[in-house]
């Protein structure tokens, strides 16, 4: 991944993403810059897929509950139906 990286094409919310895979950024610099997005842009896409990701790399550390609130975060949004989809899927894998 850190070999890949340099070659997306990334906006803020998402080199943040990047960063947080890559241990360059936490999950609370990551929200920051969701909130620095103009807001035509925050009711579509990063609101709902950030935060997906974060719960997937929570997940990915054994995180259980980190992950969920973070799927949680987007399920429950308005957001476009594949995130909400992938997010229900990964609420229901995990132990209760």
């Amino acid at each position: 991944m850190t070999t890949n990286a340099p070659m997306f094409d990334v906006t803020n919310w998402t080199q943040g993403v990047l960063d947080l895979y890559l241990g360059r950024a936490s999950e609370d610099q990551v929200l920051a810059l969701l909130q620095q997005q103009p807001s035509a842009v925050n009711k579509t896409n990063p609101v709902c897929t950030a935060p997906f990701y974060i719960g997937e790399y929570e997940l990915a550390r054994g995180s259980v509950e980190q992950s969920r609130t973070f799927f949680q975060q987007t399920a429950s949004s308005n957001c476009l139906q594949g995130e909400v989809e992938a997010a229900y899927e990964e609420l229901g894998r995990l132990p209760k």
